[in-house]
């Protein structure tokens, strides 16, 4: 099946391939059409586009200007020197510009796996969480089958990734996602988890039955509002109209576990996050409760843009995130 996927990738690169050479043909280059992507995930400053790309400011204006003329049209609507939004010609070749960036990316890619199949980047996007507990065993693994390929880990919020993809700042995003991903992206199930909760000991919810109401009594602790796992709790709680307080949030599960710890409420966070030495009784501040029965189970995904032609490491990369995935799922339960 991977081959069959991997020849239909190749014949659509091929077609795009020709269709570079026409842009080339036409005076058009790849550099003048970064430029456009360039800008606009600078919000049209040219001064910080010109950085991005090692260019003076006056060389992006001058082949800015030269594909307009070559187009017929101008791409972005002007106030003096200043860029201020897309012309409607912009936004309508958008798209296939950045196909078009994208095919050369992957041409590149290609020719590589054929010359240094051993050899490259990997760029990660994910959370704390993932992180800190997920990702080690799956790294250590690959690094040992793969030791010339130089690893990159972006510790961001789930909703710049997709962001970061489009503008192939990274291969892969390992969140969380309670949404289908757009249809120009491939998402793969990691494992799933639940949650639990953090009391410093001697808390009244220690030893008790616990439900949404009892929680709410209490000041929360939880992740941040862009997070996924942060929406799954306010959900729970509304659907059952029960208001909480939302004391301190973060998206660090350790420096939810510190402000537990400076008793500053209690906290609701990815069963991950309990450690081995908890799990032994070796913590003497903090108490773990499993809170699976009140909360709806969340996935781990890996997300990458469909179209991108992944190395044969990329590849290794993604079977072992399935693999210890499944192995870490089995874990939690």
């Amino acid at each position: 099946m991977r081959w069959v996927t991997n020849r239909v990738k190749r014949c659509k690169l091929i077609c795009i391939s020709f269709y570079m050479i026409y842009i080339r043909n036409t005076g058009m280059t790849l550099h003048q059409l970064k430029i456009i992507t360039t800008l606009i995930d600078n919000n049209l400053n040219l001064s910080l586009t010109a950085n991005k790309l090692f260019r003076v400011q006056s060389a992006i204006s001058n082949q800015l200007i030269l594909l307009e003329e070559e187009l017929g049209g101008k791409l972005f609507e002007r106030r003096g020197k200043r860029l201020i939004k897309l012309t409607p010609l912009c936004e309508t070749l958008l798209p296939e510009v950045e196909r078009t960036l994208l095919a050369g990316s992957n041409i590149k890619a290609l020719a590589l796996e054929r010359t240094s199949s051993d050899k490259g980047n990997l760029r990660i996007a994910t959370t704390h969480t993932q992180a800190r507990y997920f990702l080690p065993q799956v790294i250590r693994e690959f690094r040992t089958e793969y030791p010339e390929v130089r690893m990159s880990i972006y510790q961001s919020s789930p909703a710049e990734f997709l962001r970061m993809l489009r503008q192939r700042k990274i291969d892969f995003a390992i969140f969380s996602s309670e949404e289908d991903v757009p249809a120009n992206f491939s998402k793969t199930k990691c494992y799933a988890w639940n949650r639990v909760l953090i009391l410093r000991q001697g808390h009244p919810l220690e030893n008790t039955a616990i439900d949404l109401t009892k929680l709410a009594q209490y000041p929360i602790i939880t992740y941040m509002p862009d997070f996924a796992e942060r929406n799954i709790v306010e959900r729970t709680f509304s659907e059952a109209n029960i208001e909480i307080e939302i004391a301190f949030s973060a998206g660090d599960t350790d420096i939810i576990q510190t402000y537990v710890r400076l008793n500053l409420g209690i906290a609701i966070v990815a069963q991950m996050a309990q450690s081995k030495s908890s799990l032994a009784g070796d913590d003497e501040e903090l108490v773990f409760r499993d809170l699976s029965h009140l909360f709806t189970p969340s996935t781990t995904y890996n997300v990458h843009l469909e179209e991108l032609a992944l190395r044969g490491y990329m590849n290794k990369f993604s079977e072992l995130l399935q693999h210890h995935g499944q192995q870490f799922q089995k874990q939690l339960v």
